[in-house]
């Protein structure tokens, strides 16, 4: 028998001995435990709460007594402490309960589990069937539905666990959030995947949502594409109401999507280590200009590119201020870490400025400072959440001897160890010194597309090369 059998069960059978010597307490004690216990949650003491509950518990009789141990575990799972909540979930006797105590008991059993990272234990605690519970305990065991299918890689699972929830749901900001939280679960699929939903789906709702989904996915920002996407689908299903606030939200992007602005700025290295990757992101933009100019009634755009490997890192904001004086109206990059974090450091920026990296630690970001790309350490938390999620309990941390390396490391061991996790060996093995430039003054991730191109301009300046047709602006 495992250590945490052990555990549990040593748990569990406090809970009933607990229980078994208070069996004796007068009734009439249980209204003044009720009291206490809502006092000492008013206090901020959850955990002393659920202890008063299960003292009171004892001198019921069912189902009053699973009730009030249901009310316990929800306070310990509160206050963080899951193995005591699973004892005690445990150890409530289910003679005598009705459906929605039975479901309740479940649900809390699957919120441990969660809590614990463990969503597939949490959907194997969930009954597969809510008929004949009532509408605010089903909402309930489809909210955490949704949340472990999500967390367990099944999106469709938990899309279709929000949808069949929403008409269980009374108060408007329940109503609300569910919503959101449908359209967050909607947005994480890729097109393919939705249209190959759409396909297969067999209920209107869930065809509605695909199909809205898909348009949010697949429109393109002319002026009145939505419009007549949206026409099309409220023929379509003319049945479903619940997506207007979606509509309208959708309506909204696209009417911003509509504001151009007329002189766009990019900052790149155009020669030197980071060419390469500078060229990919390049290519993005002028594919998105050519879409863009092919558009009708598509307003003009200009375009011009500055070279920032021409510069140091330290004189990015006198090329800045170049392309600002130059009319520029909305700047993209620089692409290098140390141009991005002189850039925010310089707190001048008079334009939108989508940087292409993220700033060093602890720099403040500038109001008109945008940044784009994963950190590292983000990156490393989500590899260790997925490993824990996989089912692994063990790692080994391999990184370059550097401050990136640590970083990095850092960053896994921490979220892996919170979740449980261990090492061996238990200190983390470094490789030798990277021989090329850290990863931490490379971008994460690059961009593919930015709306906004629809003219280049000439060459207009004695100092700049061609380069594709591109105005390649120096200092």
């Amino acid at each position: 028998m495992t250590r945490r059998v052990i555990t549990r069960l040593s748990l569990t059978s406090c809970v009933v001995l607990l229980l078994g010597a208070c069996a004796q307490t007068p009734t009439h004690q249980v209204a003044s435990w009720e009291q206490q216990a809502q006092t000492q949650l008013q206090a901020g003491h959850p955990t002393m709460a659920a202890d008063t509950y299960l003292k009171a518990a004892a001198s019921l009789l069912p189902p009053q007594r699973q009730q009030l141990m249901l009310k316990a575990a929800s306070l310990l799972l509160q206050a963080r402490l899951p193995t005591r909540a699973r004892a005690v979930i445990e150890a409530i006797s289910p003679t005598g309960m009705s459906p929605d105590d039975l479901a309740s008991k479940a649900t809390l059993a699957a919120r441990v589990a969660l809590f614990e990272h463990q969503p597939s234990e949490a959907l194997a605690a969930l009954p597969t069937d809510t008929t004949g519970l009532s509408a605010p305990v089903a909402a309930e065991l489809l909210d955490v539905r949704a949340q472990a299918e999500q967390l367990n890689g099944n999106l469709l699972g938990a899309i279709q666990a929000r949808i069949a929830r929403a008409p269980m749901l009374v108060q408007a900001q329940a109503i609300d959030d569910n919503r959101h939280a449908l359209w967050e679960t909607l947005s994480q699929a890729s097109p393919t995947q939705t249209r190959l939903w759409l396909q297969q789906a067999s209920t209107p709702t869930l065809k509605s949502w695909l199909a809205l989904a898909l348009i949010a996915k697949t429109t393109p920002a002319a002026p009145t594409a939505l419009t007549q996407a949206i026409a099309r689908w409220r023929q379509q299903y003319p049945q479903i109401s619940d997506a207007d606030p979606i509509i309208d939200a959708l309506k909204a992007q696209w009417q911003a999507m509509q504001v151009y602005p007329a002189h766009i700025a990019v900052l790149l290295p155009l020669s030197g280590h980071f060419e390469p990757v500078a060229q990919a992101i390049l290519d993005g933009v002028l594919t998105a200009y050519y879409r863009h100019s092919q558009q009708t009634d598509a307003p003009d755009v200009n375009l011009r590119v500055y070279d920032t490997a021409a510069v140091q890192p330290s004189q990015i904001m006198t090329l800045y201020a170049r392309a600002v004086r130059n009319g520029a109206q909305y700047v993209i990059g620089p692409l290098d870490r140390d141009a991005v974090t002189q850039l925010a450091q310089s707190g001048q920026l008079s334009v939108p400025t989508l940087a292409l990296n993220r700033v060093a630690n602890g720099t403040p970001l500038p109001g008109q400072l945008y940044q784009f790309g994963l950190i590292p350490e983000s990156e490393a938390s989500q590899v260790a959440e997925r490993a824990s999620l996989d089912g692994h309990s063990r790692a080994i941390v391999l990184v370059p001897d550097s401050n990136w390396g640590s970083r990095v490391a850092t960053a896994f061991t921490d979220r892996f160890q919170q979740l449980g996790g261990r090492f061996w060996p238990r200190d983390a093995t470094t490789l030798p010194p990277p021989t090329s430039r850290p990863p931490s003054s490379t971008p994460s991730t690059s961009i593919t597309a930015t709306q906004g191109a629809g003219r280049y301009l000439p060459l207009s300046d004695d100092q700049s090369t061609s380069r594709r047709g591109v105005a390649r602006m120096s200092t």
